[in-house]
């Protein structure tokens, strides 16, 4: 009788046993469903603010121009597709999009002659108040044809961009430092990057990354997928 009743125990044991890890699969599972719903919910707004900012784009007709001739410019002028960026170098959503998207647009259509890009400095002083000297370093590094080697180091570096941390990073590239130090203070060049940023006020931009594809503005750090989209558009317009 007493071991029929300690059956009865353990077998009571093994079913609530049992139970609970059903319950903790189930459990599981349905946490798993929730993520992956989640994710995919947060892929649709992406794609559907792409979308929506695509088709304002679109819609405008008006092409935008602007000055391009005192502006860094990488690629071939015969590239049927031009993106003008417009930069701060301190911003990190600018530090994002050269990760996620300039390297590799420059290695996919720039360094095959598809698309140019021209550079605009538009440094927010009031919010980086370093990123002034970073774009006048660069223009001295335009001048010694060192420009994209300063930039990718500018825009993969993790630490504050002091002068002397400038200064330093252009030694290492074979920049003097005299004319480095020098940049810092010339009155021409920062004229120049105050036109850049009336420019860019001028047609629309508010914060960085912005950019210019063939004309049309769109602002924000777009996926590469989406501006792959556009660019691919606009070739397919040259093309007929």
């Amino acid at each position: 009788m007493v071991k029929k009743e300690q059956k009865k125990k353990r077998i009571s044991e093994i079913l609530n046993l049992a139970f609970i890890v059903v319950v903790g699969i189930l459990f599981a599972f349905i946490l798993y469903q929730l993520i992956q719903i989640n994710k995919d919910l947060v892929a649709v707004k992406r794609m559907l603010f792409e979308t929506k900012i695509q088709s304002r784009q679109l819609q405008n007709k008006q092409r935008i121009e602007i000055n391009e001739k005192d502006a860094i410019q990488i690629g071939s002028i015969e590239a049927p597709v031009t993106m003008m960026l417009f930069i701060d170098v301190e911003c990190d959503y600018c530090k994002r999009f050269n990760k996620d998207v300039i390297k590799l647009l420059k290695s996919e259509y720039v360094d095959t002659g598809k698309v140019r890009l021209v550079f605009k400095h538009f440094p927010i002083i009031d919010k980086h108040d370093l990123a002034l000297n970073a774009a006048l370093a660069l223009e001295y590094a335009n001048e010694e044809g060192k420009f994209i080697e300063l930039f990718s180091k500018l825009m993969d570096i993790e630490k504050s961009l002091t002068e002397e941390t400038l200064v330093k990073i252009g030694e290492e590239l074979g920049l003097e430092k005299g004319k480095m130090r020098e940049t810092f203070t010339s009155k021409v060049l920062k004229a120049k990057i105050q036109k850049h940023i009336e420019e860019a006020k001028e047609i629309g931009v508010k914060g960085t990354p912005s950019y210019v594809i063939n004309g049309m503005l769109y602002t924000g750090a777009g996926s590469y997928d989406s501006i792959k989209k556009i660019i691919n558009q606009e070739l397919s317009n040259y093309i007929k």
